[in-house]
């Protein structure tokens, strides 16, 4: 089914329950090519699993996914990320026995892997994300801040019109973290970016919109300083001593 386009991802109103719980309900959101959407809230509040949804992981309930006017509601992962649909993860998963060069050749179909423009478009990525000195080096070699911009890369490969960030600060110091965000905005002019993080007072400035959920629903939704200054995100999540 197709849909004319609003913006490159549209998420409209979807729900899904695990058993008894009502992990999300009615959540709406969309994102256009060139901005990046934060996604924040407190733990449980339904942020993962909306961002499992729009990446395949989980297909919603109810509900509908449109990607640039082709309804992907029902589509799996693999088909997802065939149409364009891009994800990191937070526990950062490489090939450890592979060179970092070669675990980026890995995003790619085996019949192509080998290709010279593949490699090239890997070592090009490799260099926008300060590890081409690192190309013939095992990843099992490479710090969690080296693996996070490892894993960026990869995903990068494929050249996805919507990359979905998961957690990509967790577990980094205050410099590798924002290394990584100067990362992700020089990125965000070809792509269109969800980025779910806990690190709210170094991810919400970067953002050009973001939203709050709590208790599976969208408690807010605006520009970083309007969410800074929204008296239910303050109560509910952030806290007097942020805003």
């Amino acid at each position: 089914m197709s849909f004319a386009p609003a913006q490159l991802l549209d998420v409209r109103n979807v729900s899904k329950r695990f058993g008894g719980l009502q992990a999300v309900a009615d959540v709406t959101l969309a994102v256009d090519r060139g901005e990046l959407l934060g996604l924040f809230g407190p733990n449980g509040a339904g942020k993962t699993t909306t961002f499992n949804m729009i990446a395949g992981a989980f297909l919603p309930d109810s509900g509908s996914i449109v990607l640039d006017g082709e309804d992907i509601t029902q589509y799996a992962a693999p088909r997802r990320a065939h149409r364009g649909v891009g994800r990191t993860f937070q526990l950062v998963r490489p090939f450890r026995d592979l060179t970092v060069l070669e675990n980026l050749l890995a995003a790619m179909p085996s019949d192509t892997a080998v290709k010279n423009p593949d490699a090239e478009r890997a070592r090009e990525l490799l260099s926008r994300v300060g590890l081409i000195e690192r190309a013939d080096d095992n990843a099992s070699a490479l710090t969690l801040g080296m693996l996070k911009r490892l894993e960026l890369a990869r995903t990068l490969m494929i050249s996805p019109r919507v990359l979905l960030l998961d957690e990509p600060l967790a577990g980094l110091g205050e410099r590798e973290a924002n290394d990584i965000l100067h990362l992700v905005q020089a990125i965000k002019g070809d792509t269109a970016i969800i980025m779910v993080e806990h690190n709210v007072r170094l991810a919400l400035p970067i953002c050009d919109n973001a939203i709050v959920m709590d208790a599976g629903a969208v408690l807010a939704t605006g520009k970083p300083d309007a969410i800074r200054r929204n008296p239910a995100v303050i109560q509910a999540y952030l806290g007097e001593e942020y805003a």
